[in-house]
């Protein structure tokens, strides 16, 4: 749930109240951009972690999974968005 058209130029704090699941993107240096999700349910006691975090906490039992990797990273340097059926194979099993 990204707030769409919303520049943000520093990272979320306690004091930035959202919904469960709210997307913040704080641009650094109007370039590099660092994500952020809140996971409390909680809105009016937000719990930010970095989406890197996020990722890395869901998906840590497949690191050691040679094939979730191969096409994980060929999605980064490839842009091959049509991997994503055989990704979802994969957590499936």
């Amino acid at each position: 749930m990204i707030e769409q058209n919303q520049k943000r130029y520093a990272p979320p704090t306690p004091l930035d109240h959202r919904v469960y699941r709210s997307i913040w993107v704080y641009y650094k240096d109007n370039k590099e951009k660092n994500i952020y999700i809140q996971m409390s349910q909680d809105p009016h006691k937000p719990h930010w972690i970095s989406y890197c975090k996020f990722l890395e906490i869901a998906f840590h039992h497949f690191f050691d999974n040679n094939d979730f990797m191969d096409l994980v990273t060929g999605l980064y340097v490839n842009n091959h968005h049509d991997v994503l059926e055989k990704i979802k194979s994969i957590i499936k099993s």
